[in-house]
């Protein structure tokens, strides 16, 4: 089973991702904040992190969630889901330690393709 934790802030697609993977076998955990997000990275320690780089106001960044929860859980593999498609910001996210980055709009079925291959690149089933 791969568990998974969701962060975006838009609802619906959260609550889309995680009806779907959820359907597929995985154990899904959702944030809306960048502070959510840590907190659960700390508690569960997934094998994979879906995350959003724009988070929205008042919360912390999309890169600030990767740079820290990189410390809290080096062995979750993440993939960034982000609107913006420039190379700068896709290269940002790699180096920060990003396994994977998916450009939005995008299907459910590329997302949880995508996650069966991080998690089959490391310990992404615990």
């Amino acid at each position: 089973m791969i568990n998974i934790l969701i962060v975006d802030d838009e609802a619906e697609l959260r609550q889309c991702l995680q009806m779907f993977l959820e359907r597929q076998g995985c154990r899904v955990w959702t944030a809306a904040t960048g502070q959510e997000a840590l907190a659960l990275l700390q508690a569960h320690r997934p094998g994979v992190l879906l995350l959003d780089l724009n988070l929205g106001r008042g919360s912390l960044s999309g890169f600030e969630v990767l740079r820290q929860g990189r410390a809290v859980s080096p062995e979750t593999r993440v993939i960034v889901i982000s609107g913006a498609a420039d190379e700068t910001t896709k290269a940002e996210a790699l180096t920060l330690g990003a396994t994977r980055y998916l450009e939005k709009p995008h299907s459910v079925q590329r997302v949880f393709s995508a996650v069966g291959d991080v998690a089959g690149e490391g310990p992404g089933t615990h």
